[in-house]
């Protein structure tokens, strides 16, 4: 769940909201109750960077989409560990 905090507030409490992110509680600054910045740990940051870079990346989108459908390859975590699988490639077009 997310804290909301003034702008004012949060300069009070700055220091609580860097540890309280850290442990992965975002919190959301407001001026005049309207969301203008939020604050996060750096894992949480990371995470959404490497969503956001997994999502703009058609080919990645298109076996996520092909796995979820039941009709891509599903590897378990020990197929993973024991080879190296292929990195992705562009889904095949039917013409």
């Amino acid at each position: 769940m997310t804290n909301t905090y003034s702008i004012k507030d949060a300069q009070t409490h700055l220091p609580m909201l860097v540890r309280r992110a850290e442990a992965g509680e975002p919190a959301t600054i407001t001026r005049n109750t309207r969301a203008v910045a939020y604050i996060l740990g750096t894992d949480h940051l990371r995470s959404l960077i490497e969503t956001m870079e997994i999502l703009g990346a058609p080919a990645a989108c298109a076996a996520i989409a092909e796995t979820e459908s039941g009709r891509g390859p599903v590897y378990s975590l020990d197929d993973i560990g024991k080879r190296r699988l292929r990195p992705l490639s562009p889904p095949k077009t039917k013409r």
